[in-house]
This record gives structure tokens, C-alpha cells and sequence, in this order.
């Protein structure tokens, strides 16, 4: 029976997992501060229309302070009198452009999540059909599972960068420009680590789970044409 992984592959598979776009870039204190963004089109086998979070940012005050104090402990920032009176100057500013981000963030990351949801389920369908052209997928099934801890990681790295910019837009940044200045800090980093965590995804699939299937249909291949063989 003629092997087509493309069949099995399911059509667009591949085409989704190199088409997940960049991530929005994240604001920071210029004039007033400034954004931007960039995506790619997204491939078109997978519905990928805007879905709500699952989890929205906490917006209690009580444990916002907790979070901030949390933060304060650890980075320890001092600012001197001249950079506190030049923060008080601009972080409203600042804040509409905060706003602006999260609500980039709260529209293009669903798309993204179901993106990645999509792709492991694919994935797990496409295991079925090996495993009934007797095909090996311990390495595939493995991957598999790395694949869902690393989209987990995304997730929960999401949440807490949305998180982040919820805080750094609610902070009374006039009175207090060092829990802004605190908050602006972390907020970056969260959003270094949704960089990190997309690339990393990125490579996972490209350079093992791409290679992994590469290699089944190999496999198949060869046992297909030395079945062929056999029968003539």
C-alpha cells in the first residue's frame, strides 16, 4: 500500500507549525512610551479566529500591593530624586501606551494558544495513523509531551505578563514612581520570557518534531519498498 505522508501529516500541518507569528513587542518609557508589533499571516488550515483568555488578569488592589511588594524586595531599584521627578513627568503617558500593549495581548495570544493547541492535537492525530501503518512513535509521542510542557510554559508565562502590564497600569505612578519603575522592570522581563518561551517552541518543532516525522516517512518508505520487493 503506497505511503503519502503528506496524508497522514494532515495538509497545513507543517505549513501552521513554521507560520506561528512573532510576538507583539513590548512598551517602554521614550517619550512617553512607545510599542509595536509584528505578525505574520497566519496559515489558513486552522480556524484561528480572536477567542477570550481563559484567565483574565486579577485587577484587587490588595493583591497587586503583595505582588509589588514581592517585587520591590527583590530588585531593591533606588531612583534619584531627578529620575523620580522625571517618571512623574511621563508615566501617565506611559500607562495609555501600557494599555494600548495589553489590549494588543489580549487579542493576538488566544489566536496563538489555539494555534499551538491545534498543532498537538494534529500531532496526536497523526500518531493514531502511524501506529496503524505500524510505524515506531516512542520518539514522536515523547516529543509530543515536550512539546505540551513547553505550550504549558507559554501559557502560564503569558499570564503572567498580562498580568504585569494590568499592574503597571493601575500603579499610582505620581505618587510612587519607584513601584512603577519596579513594575516596568518586571513587566519587560515577563515579557522576555514569552519571547524566550515562543522561540523556544519554535525550534522544538522546526528542529525535532519536523525531523522526527522526516524520519518516519523514511522509515515507511523503505519498508514499503522493500515490501514491493518481495511481492514482485
Amino acid at each position: 500500500m503506497k505511503v503519502n505522508l503528506r496524508n497522514l501529516i494532515g495538509a497545513g500541518l507543517i505549513v501552521l507549525l513554521m507560520a506561528i507569528a512573532p510576538v507583539a513587542a513590548h512598551a517602554t518609557e521614550g517619550s512617553s512610551g512607545s510599542s509595536s508589533g509584528s505578525s505574520s499571516n497566519e496559515s489558513t488550515e486552522t480556524e484561528t479566529e480572536t477567542t477570550e483568555p481563559s484567565t483574565e488578569p486579577s485587577t484587587d488592589s490588595a493583591a497587586m500591593k503583595v505582588r509589588l511588594d514581592k517585587l520591590k524586595d527583590t530588585l531593591k531599584l533606588k531612583l534619584a530624586a531627578s529620575e523620580q521627578e522625571h517618571l512623574k513627568g511621563r508615566c501617565k503617558a506611559a500607562q495609555t501606551v501600557v494599555g494600548t500593549v495589553g489590549d494588543s495581548v489580549k487579542s493576538k495570544f488566544p489566536v496563538r494558544e489555539k494555534a499551538y493547541i491545534q498543532i498537538v492535537t494534529n500531532l496526536n492525530k497523526l500518531v493514531v495513523k502511524l501506529k496503524a501503518k505500524n510505524a515506531d512513535t516512542t520518539a514522536l509521542e515523547a516529543q509530543i509531551a515536550v512539546l505540551q510542557t513547553k505550550i504549558d510554559q507559554f501559557n502560564t508565562d503569558v499570564a503572567a505578563y498580562r498580568q504585569s502590564l494590568t499592574d503597571l497600569k493601575t500603579i499610582d505612578c505620581t505618587t510612587d514612581p519607584t513601584t512603577f519603575k519596579t513594575a516596568l522592570v518586571a513587566s519587560r522581563t515577563a515579557h522576555d520570557k514569552v519571547l524566550a518561551d515562543a522561540a523556544d517552541i519554535k525550534t522544538y518543532v522546526k528542529g525535532t518534531i519536523k525531523v522526527t516525522l522526516e524520519g518516519i516517512r523514511s522509515s515507511l518508505e523503505t519498508a514499503e519498498k522493500a515490501s514491493n520487493s518481495t511481492t514482485n
